[in-house]
């Protein structure tokens, strides 16, 4: 049985369990989102990726958390939080992610 392209395998998911998260600080406040899983090397952006994603409601052109857009040829991680549907980040702030559960 092959492994079917952006679809994640429990070995390659960061273990459950543990308190992944994400903070910023914005005025008056600061932000924390809390995560079941991250997977860090999930797909990369390309032509193919932005037809495909371009037709839906949210199409992940920039990182969800960050704000950056994305280029040609960079890695893309997705993310479960704990109360919303699957995020797509950059690899900057999947590795504050998986930081954040080792700490």
């Amino acid at each position: 049985m092959g492994r079917v392209p952006g679809r994640a395998g429990t070995a390659d998911l960061a273990e459950m369990g543990g308190d992944m998260k994400l903070s910023k600080r914005i005025p008056a406040r600061t932000e924390t989102v809390h995560f079941n899983w991250c997977k860090k090397d999930f797909t990369i952006f390309n032509e193919s990726y932005r037809r495909v994603r371009g037709k839906f409601k949210r199409p992940g052109f920039h990182c969800r958390w960050c704000k950056r857009a994305f280029v040609d040829g960079e890695s893309l991680a997705l993310a479960q939080p704990k109360k919303d549907l699957n995020w797509i980040l950059c690899v900057d702030c999947a590795d504050k992610i998986l930081n954040s559960d080792a700490s």
